[in-house]
Order: structure tokens, then C-alpha cells, then sequence
């Protein structure tokens, strides 16, 4: 190979690996949608209905 076979070579696989470290680190941080769901099942629910948001804890609010 020639040199600047090589030099485009290394430029390519250069930026797909950054592309990569990029991309993994946005959808770790879940850059796909904002906060995720949360399922339990409460022995006593005190009028909380499917589908609606609730406190819990004070720690932001919950997905039924």
C-alpha cells in the first residue's frame, strides 16, 4: 500500500471509532427518550390511576 492509502486508512477507522465512542455514551445516558419507565405493584394505591403521573418520595414523577 502507499502512504496515503494508509493516511486514509487510519482518517477512517479513526472516525468511526470516534463515531462509536460518541454514540455509545448518548445512548448510555439514554439520549433515545428522557427518563424510563418505572413498574411496581402497591398493596394499597389511595386513588392512583393507571397512566397518570405521581410523586414518590418527592423524587419526580412515575410512569404507571
Amino acid at each position: 500500500m502507499r502512504t496515503r492509502d494508509n493516511v486514509l486508512v487510519g482518517v477512517v477507522l479513526t472516525i468511526g471509532l470516534v463515531a462509536l465512542l460518541i454514540g455509545t455514551v448518548y445512548l448510555a445516558r439514554g439520549g433515545l427518550e428522557s427518563g424510563y419507565p418505572l413498574y411496581l405493584r402497591l398493596p394499597w394505591g389511595a386513588g392512583i390511576k393507571q397512566g397518570k403521573p405521581s410523586i414518590s418520595a418527592g423524587r419526580g414523577r412515575l410512569r404507571w
